[in-house]
């Protein structure tokens, strides 16, 4: 079914906070998390963002590298990026930004605000009308994952996991812990994604498709 386009109240918000923190499993985790607990909250905000966005625009979600609106009616000559777009709904820069990347990792300024983003959009859906969403709850909006070996802006934008994320425990798909390891067994890590639905939850990368969605939970296909 399409994604249901309406304006949510202060009070709806604020649950939807809680519910994805409690759905992603954040609060279970030990003490010290706290700074980890804010990536699904950042998500849940850009996914509200992009909500209020497609109010405006014909329920059409944003492009990833542009916007309905072109550069020069935004004001820049610049690049254009999903984060400008959605920046009129969600103004708190650190919204857009991971608390646990280290800020010696590379980052870059958007063109219309001094901040970046450490967060990406799933490609596959720019310019995307709302109602070609056939699986919202299993499609991929957003996820956390800036490694520090690109240099990301309002742009950043994938349409798959690269190939090294999906091993290699030092990737952003690996950042948080999703169950405690104990005697000879591996603690469970994962990443923060939020859906097209508003959801946000924690997944290993093994989790993370590509194919559609049919077959698959959650996964960068729309269809």
């Amino acid at each position: 079914m399409p994604m249901p386009l309406v304006r949510l109240s202060l009070v709806l918000v604020s649950m939807a906070f809680a519910l994805a923190i409690v759905e992603s499993g954040f609060m279970s985790q030990p003490s010290g998390c706290i700074r980890r607990a804010t990536c699904p909250m950042n998500l849940k905000q850009l996914g509200l963002g992009v909500m209020q966005y497609m109010q405006d625009y014909d329920e059409t979600l944003p492009s990833a590298t542009g916007s309905s609106a072109s550069s020069k009616d935004a004001g820049q000559t610049g690049p254009y990026g999903w984060a400008d777009a959605i920046y009129p709904y969600v103004k708190n820069e650190q919204v857009y930004l991971c608390p646990v990347v280290e800020l010696h990792q590379v980052r870059r300024a958007f063109k219309t605000v001094p901040s970046i983003t450490d967060y990406y959009y799933n490609s596959n859906l720019s310019k995307l009308p709302a109602v070609k969403l056939s699986s919202p709850r299993a499609t991929l909006l957003f996820a956390d994952g800036n490694d520090g070996s690109v240099v990301v802006d309002a742009r950043y934008n994938r349409s798959s996991l690269p190939t090294g994320w999906l091993t290699d425990r030092a990737m952003p798909t690996f950042r948080h812990i999703i169950k405690p390891g104990g005697w000879f067994v591996p603690e469970t890590r994962g990443a923060t994604y939020a859906f097209t639905d508003g959801h946000v939850k924690l997944l290993t990368p093994d989790q993370i498709s590509t194919e559609s969605v049919a077959s698959n939970p959650y996964t960068f296909a729309t269809r």
